[in-house]
C-alpha cells in the first residue's frame, strides 16, 4: 500500500499593514480621467496664515487699526505625473491564461514602493520647489530635528507633513520622539510622519500632499518569438502627485540628521 499525503492549502490572511507610509498617511485618489498622466491642475487650499490681528494693548478701541492687506486664494497647484509598470518574461507552458493575473500580483507588490522612490527622487531634485537647507544635526542634536520641523510647520504653515526615511524615522522611536496612531505615524503633537525610502539622512517638511492614481492597465501578452512559448507580459499605471504650498513663501525644508552607531 502506497501512503498518500494530502496537501492542505495555508488559510489566507490579512497583509500587515505598512506603517507610515507614503500611501497609508496620504491614500490616493482613484481617477479613472486618463488625463492624470498630464499632470493635475487644481484650486489648492490657501497654505497659509489667513488672519491677521491688530491691537492688543490695554483698550483695543484706542489703537488705531492698520490697513489690511488682502491675500491671494486664486492660486493653483500642479502635479507631476509617473508611469509605473511591470514587464515580465514567461516561457512556461499554457500559461497564457494566468500570465495577467500573476503580473497583476508582482506588480501590486512593489507599487507603492516604486512611487514612493520615484516621489522622493523628485523631491530631492528640486521638482516640488526651491529645498532651503536647515541646521545640521549629529548623533545626539539628531534628536532635535523633530522638534526644530514641528516649530517650522507650526510658525510659517497652515498645515505641514514631515518627509524621514524608515531608519531616521526608527531613531525617533527609540528616543520616544515619535508615536504610533493606528498604523500611522505622528510627532507628539499630532504632525504626521511619513516614512519615504530613498531620503537618505535629508529630512524634508512639505504641505499637504495629495495623491491620484489611475486605473491599471489589463496586461497584455505579446508572443516575442513565434511558434516558442515565450511571451512579455505588461501592466501600467498612472500615478500624479503634488505639495501644496508656494515655493517662495514656504519652501521644502530639508534637515541633515547624521546618526552614530556604537
Amino acid at each position: 500500500m502506497v501512503a498518500t499525503t494530502a496537501l492542505i492549502p495555508a488559510p489566507p490572511l490579512l497583509a500587515p499593514s505598512r506603517v507610515g507610509r507614503l500611501f497609508t498617511q496620504f491614500p490616493p485618489n482613484e481617477a479613472s480621467d486618463p488625463h492624470i498622466g498630464l499632470g493635475v491642475v487644481f484650486e489648492r487650499d490657501v497654505q497659509i496664515n489667513g488672519s491677521a490681528v491688530w491691537g492688543g494693548g490695554a483698550n483695543a478701541c484706542e489703537t488705531p487699526a492698520p490697513p489690511k492687506v488682502a491675500v491671494d486664494i486664486a492660486g493653483t497647484q500642479v502635479g507631476i505625473p509617473y508611469t509605473v509598470f511591470q514587464m515580465a518574461k514567461c516561457r512556461m507552458v499554457n500559461t497564457w491564461d494566468t500570465l495577467g493575473g500573476r503580473l497583476g500580483e508582482l506588480f501590486e507588490i512593489g507599487e507603492q514602493r516604486t512611487v514612493e522612490e520615484a516621489f522622493a527622487a523628485a523631491l530631492i531634485a528640486g521638482a516640488y520647489g526651491a529645498s532651503a537647507a536647515g541646521p545640521t544635526a549629529t548623533d545626539a542634536g539628531a534628536k532635535a530635528v523633530f522638534a526644530v520641523a514641528e516649530n517650522y510647520i507650526r510658525t510659517r504653515m497652515a498645515y505641514g507633513v514631515i518627509l524621514a526615511s524608515p531608519e531616521v524615522i526608527m531613531y525617533g522611536f527609540f528616543n520616544d520622539l515619535l508615536v504610533r496612531d493606528g498604523d500611522k505615524v505622528k510627532t507628539q503633537l499630532g504632525t504626521p510622519v511619513v516614512a519615504l525610502p530613498g531620503l537618505g539622512d535629508d529630512v524634508y517638511v512639505t504641505g499637504q500632499i495629495n495623491i491620484w492614481r489611475g486605473p491599471r492597465s489589463e496586461p497584455r501578452a505579446v508572443q516575442e518569438v513565434p511558434f516558442t512559448n515565450e511571451f512579455d507580459v505588461l501592466t501600467e499605471r498612472i500615478y500624479t502627485i503634488s505639495v501644496e504650498g508656494d515655493a517662495a513663501a514656504m519652501p521644502i525644508v530639508k534637515w541633515t540628521v547624521t546618526l552614530t552607531v556604537a
